[in-house]
């Protein structure tokens, strides 16, 4: 056997074969056999007739076109165990000649990926600061958790703001009608459907209101969706929101502090926490960001379309939970699939390409889990069903990159010695 094996863009090698004609004609002797079982051949036993009786039936291609999967799967095999490249997807048979017997395959592989001078990046620590607004808008947060839904006293007309229950009638275009089952809504907003809101501000319980409004084109009732309509309703009840005063009473009860100043300290703390965290994590993504850009990735067509595919699984699944399909959100927007997976495409390539960054950089900085660290991470998950060797698998995995990012970190706020 010869063979040549040249390195392709897009992380590929191709494997040239040559193979001597005496190995040749004993896989031919074998495809002969199989054949002959495979077809009866009158005044021979199954798997007896010669393979002058089988080439002259079916034809001397034919013998070839059987014999070749043996062929050339032993011998790629064989090649595999003598090389140093790593297959991340089945080999394409591009070529291949019967007379001599040679082939070509295409065969993707694991890329090299050659890291940059990355421990001499740096990159500022600037956390936002915290303004009294933020502060406010917190506590507003914490108000409203504890909001309650009470009638006016007195009664007054619907105001933004309130919560509205209301019944009443559908009719279509086509002029059919369907009842409207009690629901609450919220006066915020135009709400889930364009000016329902504004079309019941005003309105007393027990008052009757007309309105002619049309249903979002993406909504997920398909039978709705564009659909103009004609809504009779009826207004049940009107429940104003009430909010818990804002004074040390409150803040006490929240047990976070014995008066209202001392619930603002600790809030400013917590955001100023929160900026820091988010200061931190772009100091991150930008030394990722800057890694990815300096190294030399050859990226692998496959793996982009392994990760478009999965990207558009995602999009797949999350149509379907809300009711509706692929096909009909592709016909909304007017593409095809192919033009939507080319839209994934940059995307998909820069995910591949940091995927592919990570294990290198793990490498080159010496990290490592310990048994202990993966049994503390495995502590921490809930017992389930899944397979134990995947959720290990999993865990390594979280406990590895949390230690990359705290590596990465340090490198770029120049807290990391060179020699480390």
């Amino acid at each position: 056997m010869r063979y040549t094996i040249e390195r392709l863009p897009e992380s590929r090698v191709a494997i040239e074969v040559e193979l001597e004609p005496e190995v040749v004609e004993k896989a031919l002797d074998r495809a002969s056999q199989r054949l002959s079982r495979r077809y009866p051949i009158p005044g021979f036993r199954p798997g007896k007739a010669p393979r002058r009786v089988i080439e002259a039936m079916l034809g001397r291609d034919t013998l070839y076109e059987e014999a070749v999967d043996e062929l050339v799967d032993r011998v790629y095999q064989e090649i595999l165990m003598q090389s140093d490249f790593e297959p991340i997807a089945s080999a394409t048979l591009e070529r291949i000649s019967y007379q001599p017997f040679s082939f070509r395959l295409v065969v993707p592989v694991v890329p090299t990926v050659v890291l940059g001078d990355y421990r001499s990046l740096r990159f500022p620590l600037e956390p936002e600061p915290v303004t009294e607004e933020q502060v406010d808008a917190r506590i507003e947060e914490l108000r409203r958790a504890q909001l309650v839904w009470r009638e006016p006293d007195p009664p007054r007309p619907a105001a933004r703001g309130d919560r509205v229950l209301i019944s009443g009638v559908i009719r279509y275009e086509e002029g059919n009608q369907a009842p409207l089952e009690e629901m609450e809504v919220v006066l915020e907003g135009e709400g889930f459907l364009p000016g329902l809101t504004q079309g019941l501000i005003g309105a007393q319980v027990g008052e009757v209101r007309e309105l002619d409004v049309a249903f979002p084109d993406d909504l997920t009732n398909e039978r709705l969706a564009g659909k103009r309509v004609h809504l009779t309703l009826i207004v049940r009840s009107i429940k104003a929101p009430e909010l818990p005063p804002l004074d040390d009473d409150w803040a006490r009860s929240l047990g976070q502090g014995e008066t209202l100043a001392e619930l603002r300290a600790r809030l400013r703390r917590e955001l100023e926490a929160e900026a820091l965290a988010e200061a931190r994590e772009k100091v991150f993504e930008r030394m990722l960001q800057a890694i990815e850009e300096q190294s030399t990735v050859d990226l692998p067509q496959v793996l982009v379309d392994q990760e478009i595919d999965w990207m558009i699984g995602r999009v797949r699944e999350g149509l379907q939970a809300r009711g509706t399909s692929l096909q009909r959100y592709l016909e909304w927007r007017g593409i095809t699939e192919d033009q939507l997976r080319e839209e994934y495409r940059e995307l998909a390539r820069k995910q591949v390409r940091r995927a592919l960054v990570l294990p290198p950089l793990t490498l080159a900085e010496g990290l490592e889990v310990t048994p202990e660290e993966l049994e503390e991470e495995l502590s921490r998950e809930e017992a389930d069903t899944a397979d134990a060797t995947e959720r290990e698998a999993d865990a390594h995995t979280r406990v590895l990159f949390a230690k990359l990012w705290e590596r990465l970190l340090a490198i770029a706020l120049g807290q990391v010695p060179e020699s480390a």
